[in-house]
């Protein structure tokens, strides 16, 4: 599918929308205090024409992926990307913002801008109110 497409490495949240996380994650806790729980980081991807890219294409993003990730010799988790315009937006979990950019290095890829991300929510946390 093109300008919409995503591709799932990792299982994310358990599967259904709204879904308690198989790795405990439920919304209602600031991820940081979540002991156990790599940081999880968005990165935004500046890449001209992204919205075009054909599935094959982004078969071969991602297999560079996947071999630049299994190079790493850290824990490291691809969950998602999304393709939007002429960004891609990556959700990875790692140990710190270095092995994020070193992945992005090592594939090739552009790293533009890379944030952790303090929290997580959605429909379901209006259904946690403490």
């Amino acid at each position: 599918m093109v300008g919409g497409i995503w591709v799932t490495i990792a299982d994310d949240r358990g599967g259904a929308a709204g879904a308690l996380s198989v790795d405990g994650r439920t919304g209602h806790r600031p991820i940081a205090e979540q002991e156990g729980v790599m940081p999880r980081f968005l990165i935004e991807r500046d890449i001209p024409g992204a919205s075009g890219l054909t599935e094959t294409q982004l078969a071969e993003i991602a297999e560079k992926s996947i071999a630049a990730m299994e190079s790493l010799g850290v824990p490291y988790r691809w969950i998602t990307s999304y393709v939007a315009g002429d960004k891609v937006y990556c959700v990875h979990e790692a140990d710190d913002e270095d092995a994020i950019r070193e992945h992005a290095r090592r594939g090739g890829f552009p790293a533009t801008v890379v944030s952790v991300v303090a929290n997580e929510f959605g429909p379901h946390t209006a259904r946690l109110r403490v």
